[in-house]
């Protein structure tokens, strides 16, 4: 305890290496003590940019502290940096005690990022059944269970789209949801979904088009181009492309004034996850593609706010692939 207690002090006080020189001896002294593999790991992942080692700490954490929603948070960190596909991701997040069951302690911070990372995995049923039967607390400003829910949908429809099974991709379109209330409903499953953002626009557009429904995903993209909102604006500038609308000089200006809002807002903002990936977005719209890519790789170790780490991952795989 006193190892541990002294090694905190003077971490706070920068002393970085001293300070986890003391974690390690607390850890020797006292192996399965709780806490000391969290903090060790999230130094080793924000400080000393070593995810490997982040990755050993917080599996140590899953055997030592298997109710800390930290270790599991820092887990699924660590392994996104490090590449772990998302089935592993998604199986490391579901060892969290009872985590799909109705009644589960886990926080809804964590049930959404397990819902994502299995949904990413192709889960989509098993994303789905995490919000069945429970209750979301609301956050203000922050995700909802309703917009959660609603990606994994559009996840599931992309799928079935590229598979041609447009029967069922179809129904996620010309549905509308409604505007977040003051608590989530216990099954936002079953709610209808509203369209809010350019990028749900874009990608319902391509979910009509791969089913023959050209002039529906014109009139989607029709919308998505119409947008205005900065944090969005990478999409905009996509649905203006697919159009024949898109005025390259213009689009430059845009751009370019946006990035600059947004790294401003990056610096003040306490949702610095999100702001993160939306300097990426812009950047990898103007074809900065190195600086768009380590954008996307920081947002994966900040706080994951309004699905950032989600969205940087498939910002990530977007550029693996060269789109």
């Amino acid at each position: 305890t006193a190892h541990y207690l002294l090694g905190t002090l003077l971490f706070s006080k920068g002393m970085v290496d001293e300070g986890m020189a003391h974690w390690a001896q607390a850890r020797q002294l006292a192996p399965h003590r709780p806490v000391i593999d969290v903090d060790m790991g999230n130094a080793l992942l924000n400080v000393k940019d070593d995810p490997q080692g982040a990755l050993a700490a917080f599996r140590e954490g899953l055997r030592n502290d298997p109710e800390n929603a930290e270790v599991y948070v820092g887990l699924d960190e660590s392994m996104s940096v490090t590449g772990a596909s998302a089935t592993e991701r998604a199986d490391a997040l579901s060892k969290y005690p009872g985590a799909d069951a109705a009644d589960s302690k886990m926080p809804a911070g964590l049930v959404y990022q397990l819902a994502l990372t299995r949904a990413e995995a192709g889960q989509y049923e098993r994303a789905l059944a995490l919000f069945k039967d429970r209750f979301f607390p609301s956050e203000e400003g922050g995700t909802t269970a309703e917009e959660v829910s609603f990606e994994v949908k559009l996840m599931q429809a992309e799928a079935w789209a590229k598979a041609q099974n447009c029967a069922q991709a179809e129904s996620i379109l010309g549905s509308n949801r409604p505007e977040a209330e003051s608590e989530a409903k216990p099954e936002p499953e079953t709610a209808q979904p509203e369209v809010r953002s350019a990028r749900e626009y874009v990608k319902l557009a391509a979910i009509a088009q791969s089913c023959g429904r050209a002039d529906e995903s014109r009139d989607l993209l029709e919308k998505a181009a119409a947008g205005a909102d900065l944090d969005d604006l990478a999409w905009t500038i996509q649905a203006q492309r697919s159009l024949g609308t898109y005025d390259a000089a213009k689009a430059d200006e845009w751009l370019t004034g946006a990035l600059a809002e947004a790294e401003r807002s990056l610096a003040a903002s306490t949702h610095s996850g999100y702001w993160q990936y939306t300097v990426g977005m812009l950047q990898a719209a103007l074809n900065q593609t190195e600086p768009a890519r380590e954008s996307f790789e920081k947002t994966l170790v900040l706080a994951d706010t309004h699905m950032s780490h989600h969205l940087a991952r498939e910002a990530l795989s977007e550029l693996a692939q060269g789109r």
